[in-house]
């Protein structure tokens, strides 16, 4: 195929140069790559084994998205403001629609998930007086120099320009046919069309107050728009192109151009563009075509047949691209899709495969535009059929960038490498950066993880070496054994003393939870509590106060309620707690009317924000039915000490608004709430903000929980809540701004059992957890066989044959997720402070029953944000009461306790048929908590069975209070009834077994002596008090703890504090830190503080080992850039063949054959044996031949071993350069006359120069070489060069002599 790449001095088509040869394939064959960061994946050789004779590269594989974008099918993408990336719009008669780019990619940077629009709409230009008629006619443009954009269409015999509510229009005469081939905006409100009608083409410019029209006698099959007021229209014998001024400069080529494509192929220059032409036998690209009519060179590629008929419907518009893309897409109908490379010495032609769904038949091509990052360019297009994305395996991560993925390339597809599964938007660097079922997450520098076995068979999921959720086949058993301390287990069946209940063996008894209900008296006001909130604010005389003191408490110390008239007050908690039954309950009233609605099912406080100069935030907001409004007060502190104290004022009121969800709203956080799929946040400005999330329902229940970012090593926020039966996890960050990538349609790519390799397995074999020891059995996340499934009251219900009673159960979509508090002392480093759980009704065996899901530190254990681990368990059977269903909604409410060191916060149940509590039990000196204690009763008779909307609760704090029967209370509830009669009631609840280091029914303290006791004296002990134990054996007293641990105040035995976790290879010692916490990591054998976390050198953020400024994995301080020896220095400083990215503040390498660079894709010199290239800034390999090049790849200035000068002599020109050839076949070097000078294969050098299996007559192999020299003077043949003995013929007049060192010849034979 002939190539042409001639700059030329104006229009016309460009002589043709010389044809390449096949062999410039192989020198090419990298070019694309360099340009997009694509690495083909074989030798140019693999086209033509496979037949692909017009292919000149391997194929590009492109991988399908995890998920899909806006649907590209009727929809487009323009850029409807010049300053601003593209917009997917959807035009209409009464305005264009359109979704924003909507991944913040300065929060978290992955543009391989597949979603870059926004699914709801971000804006919309309204316009008016089109007919609905001229919709699929409409084209957007903006306006080049700012304003509002404009739109052209066509409707019968009107055409018009529309833009910001006002359009002017033309009606062509009666006859005329007309249709609109292209246009262009020149300005705000000013334009440009083509429309086409009949043989004539009109040009249609808005000016101000009219359309303006003149005839142009060309015959043309269509046209595009360039530069603003620039067309080239096709035509049967070339191209035309007319420009602003009325010029016609007609381009012959001598056949009908079918296609055109005005882009950016090679041209940045914003002034210019580039111009794609398909003819029936060329492809030819026009090059920097600009306002004076000139373009700069052309290339042109003649196309064989099998490569003709190219379609341009997927090149990027000029409008869309600002930079040049160094390839173009081309397809040949449904038939082919082709990628088509630059190299300044002709097109390469890359065949593009994918999956079975990339399909040619509505292929789109999505622009991708926004911050860059290492290896990738700001502006990227991704292929698009329907509403999935593909993309290039090499951006996917299948060359190795991304070890959690395993890619196949003669399937074009790919899946998460063995060990891992699925985990979106934990790790910029890894797609699948969650661990399968049977291991954990230990984190490695870069955002990239590593999973481990747990210990132990059939563990699902553990943390720090404790199993948290067991597979199926196995049940989570916390029991003692063979006279051994308790220890935390997978079992197949339950221990004698355990009974199971869903996949847990529970002791068989339990300490019961007592619950009194007392119904309240009346306000004395007369009036009725319609809805309550903890506030941190309180009442001085009838205004709102709040203090430091109020501000920084723990928790909030008042209870605010909302009146039946719409009034708020203050309750007496202290007052109700010691005398709930002696008068009417004290409210302090508060002046004003903030919330003019006539009644409240909801009343919710957030915040406080403080600002700088001690300016607080607070926020109100209270719901009724579908509507919410809220209200922010601010006030200025007057100080910081902790009686300082300012009134708050209304700053601002919203609503009422319209809200869409059906469950009842649930604070999220201190500052979040949430309300199906919108959210209400009281930002660090002090604004109240609302974000919805639309890729949720209006009847989802979320729950937030905090966790430690391994990369900052600050907290963050996680969003959890249900997607069908699975829990998944979503970043509060990416929520808050309603990022494009927050979707949960992806569960076909969730394979939670994916196990390693049996070799993978290795690292973690011998090693020992700190609270238990490995079971022998089954391998770590093996199942059952035994398993089967039925559905039970609608819900799957997993059963197996060993274990009385046991089965698994998963949750619905009207379950609701709670996140309860674990103590933040209870967990150290990175660990989360609390725990999720699922909780909600099943049928099972004909009964109702409360039951919940644990799962244990959320998405910690396993780094997963889909099918997130947990473990079922039956919390109490429901069905004796009535009105039960399954699918009713109700209130699930995370109460956090004080004064029960190991129940640390409770769940609180409010079903309509019933009231539901369960205390999380967290055994002092472990970090997995559990259900513990549980409760369900019915509610009063005087309070009627009604829905969630009619109930409200809250907990009650302040001075102790007892049961009826004398018991202390442990938790005091404020149930509030909004039916007919409205009623309170005091819910009051005391566990009958006291918290360890008490005892009897008033729960009083141990002795000093004991851990836990019967009574008062040192005598009375049940375990003693240790100074040493293991929280596994708590009453195991040790003489001190093994080597690695410390003991805290209890005496529990557990990591050194700088551990984030640690690990023993034998259970006793010693311990060694397996995580360290950010900025730390493990002191190493032989230092004093081996098997330790210890602080990185002080220019580090990161590091693989303490206190060594060469050990850095990150670097601490703005400027500071990470180079590849370890070491942190500035900018500047960075090596040669690296860049400073300031994106990852790393010296990152050059693209390959760059000695400098700008950065990850241009260069700016060449490492020998490469050539830059000007045009894209690359560097391209020269020719295999060349160990230099100059000009183009196979001009050699040197040539390499095995290669000579094809002239017979080196060149003489400046530069000295030619041509070199190859020496032969197996000619490893050879003269520049083409004598060989050594061998390859084997063979053997003769003394004329040349190679050979065996050595020529008269001449014999070299002892110790592979050349061949002369026989012995005697031999006319011989097996060895110059050794009488090694004659195989003799010469003329000799007699060959066989003898036992061999044969030589002789003149006369020897006697006998």
């Amino acid at each position: 195929m002939a190539v042409t790449a001639r700059r030329v001095p104006g229009p016309g088509p460009a002589p043709e140069a010389r044809s390449s040869s096949l062999r410039m394939c192989l020198v090419l064959m990298l070019v694309g790559a360099l340009l997009q960061g694509i690495r083909p994946l074989g030798g140019w050789a693999e086209a033509a084994i496979a037949g692909d004779y017009d292919a000149d590269m391997p194929p590009l594989l492109a991988m399908a998205s995890p998920y899909g974008s806006v649907s590209v099918a009727g929809l487009s993408f323009e850029r409807l403001y010049p300053t601003e990336p593209p917009v997917q719009i959807h035009l209409q008669n009464t305005g264009c629609q359109f979704h924003g780019p909507a991944m913040q990619e300065d929060l978290f940077f992955d543009r391989r998930l597949g979603s870059f629009f926004s699914k709801t709409p971000s804006g919309k230009v309204v316009l008016a007086d089109i007919p609905l008629e001229a919709s699929p006619s409409m084209l957007a443009m903006a306006a080049p120099s700012g304003g509002e954009p404009l739109f052209a269409w066509l409707s019968g015999k009107v055409m018009g320009f529309s833009w910001h509510a006002d359009t002017i229009q033309h009606t062509f005469a009666e006859g005329q046919d007309p249709s609109l081939l292209a246009a262009s905006a020149t300005g705000p409100s000013a334009g440009r069309a083509l429309v086409k009608h009949g043989n004539t083409i009109s040009l249609m410019v808005l000016v101000p107050g009219e359309i303006q029209k003149s005839g142009m006698a060309i015959d043309t099959t269509g046209a595009v728009a360039g530069l603003p007021g620039h067309f080239f229209l096709a035509t049967a014998t070339g191209w035309t192109w007319l420009l602003p001024n009325g010029t016609l400069i007609p381009t012959p080529l001598n056949e009908a151009v079918l296609r055109l494509a005005a882009t950016r192929y090679l041209t940045a220059d914003p002034d210019r563009v580039d111009l794609v032409v398909v003819t029936a036998s060329r492809l030819l690209i026009y090059l920097g075509l600009g306002d004076d009519g000139t373009w700069q060179s052309v290339l042109t590629n003649f196309q064989p047949t099998s490569r003709n008929n190219l379609n341009l419907s997927l090149v990027p518009r000029v409008s869309l691209a600002t930079l040049p893309t160094g390839y173009l897409y081309l397809h040949q109908g449904t038939s082919a899709l082709w990628r088509v490379v630059y190299h300044p010495t002709r097109l390469l032609w890359q065949r593009v495969l994918g999956p079975s769904s990339m399909t040619l038949t509505g292929m789109g091509l999505v622009p991708v535009h926004g911050a860059s990052a290492p290896g990738q360019p700001p502006e990227q297009w991704r292929l698009a059929v329907g509403m999935r994305t593909f993309t290039p395996g090499e951006l996917l991560g299948c060359a190795g960038a991304d070890p959690s993925i395993a890619c196949h390339p003669t399937e074009a597809k790919w899946e998460c490498a063995p060990g891992r599964v699925y985990s979106p938007l934990t790790s910029s660097a890894e797609l699948c950066a969650g661990c399968a079922d049977g291991y954990y997450r230990a984190p490695l520098p870069k955002q990239q993880y590593r999973c481990l076995p747990c210990p132990g068979a059939g563990c699902r999921a553990c943390v720090a070496g404790v199993c948290v959720a067991c597979a199926e086949g196995y049940l989570l058993e916390r029991s003692a054994h063979g006279g051994g301390p308790p220890v935390t287990r997978c079992v197949s069946d339950c221990s004698p003393g355990f009974q199971a209940e869903g996949a847990v063996c529970r002791p068989a008894t339990m300490p019961p939870v007592a619950v009194a209900f007392t119904k309240l008296p009346s306000l004395a006001n007369g009036q009725t509590i319609l809805s309550l909130t903890r506030s941190r604010a309180y009442a001085q005389g009838d205004q709102l106060y709040v203090s430091n003191a109020s501000l920084e408490a723990p928790e909030p110390g008042a209870l605010l309620v909302m009146l039946s008239d719409r009034s708020l007050g203050f309750l007496d908690m202290d007052q109700l707690l010691a005398s709930p039954t002696s008068g009417p309950v004290s409210v302090t009233g508060i002046s004003g009317s903030f919330f003019p609605v006539s009644s409240s099912t909801s009343l919710l406080e957030l915040g406080p924000v403080v600002l700088p100069q001690g300016e607080v935030r607070l926020a109100l907001v209270s719901m009724h039915g579908g509507q919410i409004l809220a209200v922010v007060f601010q006030c200025v502190l007057s100080g910081s000490g902790p009686a300082d104290e300012c009134q708050l004022q209304v700053q601002s009121t919203s609503g009422p608004a319209n809200i869409s969800g059906t469950n009842p709203p649930r604070r999220l956080s201190p500052t979040v709430l949430a309300v199906g799929n919108q959210h209400f946040e009281l930002n660090a400005a002090g604004s109240l903000v609302t974000v919805t999330d639309p890729d949720t329902s209006s009847s989802d229940i979320p729950s937030m929980g905090t966790h430690v970012d391994r990369l900052t090593g600050l907290p963050a926020s996680w969003v959890y809540r249900m997607s069908g039966s699975q829990l998944i996890a979503q970043p509060w960050a990416l929520l808050r701004v309603g990022d494009s990538r927050l979707k949960t349609a992806d569960g076909l790519l969730i394979k939670p059992i994916n196990p390693l390799p049996a070799e993978g397995m290795s690292p973690a074999s011998g090693s020992t957890c700190l609270w238990g020891c490995p079971e022998a059995g089954r391998p770590a996340g093996a199942s059952a066989p035994d398993a089967e499934g039925h559905a039970d009251g609608g819900r799957t219900v997993r059963s197996r044959a060993s274990g009385t009673g046991s089965f698994s159960f998963e949750p619905t979509g009207s379950w609701r997720p709670v996140y309860l508090d674990a103590g933040a002392a209870r967990r150290s480093g990175p660990l989360p402070p609390g725990d999720v759980l699922v909780t909600g009704v099943l049928s099972h065996g004909g009964t109702w029953h409360w039951g919940v899901v644990n799962y244990s530190l959320g998405l910690e254990p396993q780094g997963r944000t889909r099918a997130i681990a947990g473990t079922s368990e039956l919390l109490a059977p429901v069905g004796p009461l009535a009105g039960v269903t399954g699918n009713a909604p109700f209130h699930a409410v995370a109460l956090r306790l004080a004064g029960l060191p190991e129940y640390p916060s409770a769940l609180v149940v409010l079903h309509p048929a019933f009231l539901g509590v369960m205390l999380l039990h967290c055994p002092v000196g472990e970090l997995a908590c559990r259900p513990g204690p549980r409760h369900i009763s019915p509610y009063p008779a005087d309070l009627e069975q009604t829905g969630h909307e009619s109930l409200g609760v809250e907990q009650l704090v302040g001075q102790p209070s007892r049961l009826p029967s004398g018991r202390p209370a442990s938790i005091n509830l404020l149930l509030v009834y909004r039916g007919l009669p409205a009623t309170s009631f005091l819910v009051q609840m005391a566990i009958d077994s006291c918290p360890s280091g008490t005892y009897g029914p008033l729960c009083l303290a141990c002795h000093g002596s004991c851990q836990t006791c019967t009574g008062p004296d040192a005598g009375d002990c049940v375990l003693p008090k240790c100074t040493a134990f293991l929280p596994s054996a708590p009453g195991v007293c040790l003489s001190a703890c093994p080597a690695g641990l410390v003991a805290d105040a209890t005496g529990a035995c557990l990591c050194h504090g700088s551990c984030a976790a640690c690990a023993s290879a034998d259970g006793v010692g010693p311990f060694i830190c397996t995580a360290c916490p950010s900025g730390m990591a493990v002191a190493p054998a032989g230092e004093q503080q081996a098997g330790q976390c210890v602080s990185c050198h002080a220019s580090c953020r990161e590091c693989s080992a303490p206190g060594s400024a060469g050990a850095c994995t990150g670097c601490l301080g703005s400027g500071m850039f990470l180079q590849p020896g370890g070491m942190c220095s500035g900018a500047v400083d960075c090596p040669a063949g690296t860049w400073p990215d300031g994106s990852m503040d790393e010296c990152v390498a050059c693209p390959t054959g760059c000695s400098a660079c700008r950065d990850a894709v241009k260069c700016s010199a060449c490492e020998a044996g490469f050539l830059f290239e000007s045009v894209m800034q690359v560097c391209l390999p020269c020719a295999p031949e060349c160990t230099a090049c100059v000009g183009v790849p196979d001009n050699c200035l040197a040539c390499r071993t095995g290669y000579r000068w094809e002239d017979g002599a080196p060149p003489t020109g400046t530069p000295p350069a030619g041509k070199c050839i190859f020496c032969g076949p197996s000619c490893a070097s050879c003269q520049d006359d083409g004598q060989c000078l050594a061998c390859t294969n084997g063979k053997l050098l003769t003394p004329a120069g040349t190679c050979t299996a065996t050595c020529p007559s008269g001449t014999g192999p070299v002892a110790g070489g592979a050349v061949c020299g002369p026989c012995h003077d005697t031999c006319s043949l011989c097996t060895m060069a110059g050794v009488a003995d090694s004659c195989v013929a003799c010469v003329q007049g000799g007699l060959l002599l066989r003898h036992t060192e061999g044969a030589s010849c002789v003149e006369n034979c020897p006697n006998k």
